[in-house]
């Protein structure tokens, strides 16, 4: 039996939410801006909001997106594509599921 089908799917779900939202702030802190010479340098906590809203497919933002660079749009367009709901439930049955098992959640024994 695989280890993920023990445990909570709650648990599963807040660690891929923090995670790609960690992955996400990393990678928009990393990239230089479009707008170097802007008086307007973006916080952390807006860079992390941005992140995490992109990846839940919200839609907030406390940052404009002319603010963003090339590269931090293809890091927040590919943020919004692995945090969709499509693409994390097709994640969750391929990885929960086993051959010849009716659900993730049955147990034997």
């Amino acid at each position: 039996m695989s280890v993920l089908v023990r445990v909570n799917p709650f648990w599963i779900e807040l660690g891929y939410s923090i995670s790609l939202s960690l992955l996400g702030f990393l990678a928009l802190k990393a990239s230089e801006p479009r707008i170097v010479s802007s008086p307007f340098i973006p916080k952390d906590i807006d860079l992390f909001f941005t992140s995490t809203s992109v990846a839940t497919v919200t839609g907030l933002s406390t940052i404009e997106m002319e603010f963003f660079s090339n590269s931090q749009l293809v890091f927040l367009t590919i943020l919004m594509f692995v945090g969709g709901e499509a693409f994390y439930l097709h994640a969750w049955t391929w990885t929960c599921f086993d051959e010849g098992q009716d659900s993730a959640y049955t147990h034997s024994g």
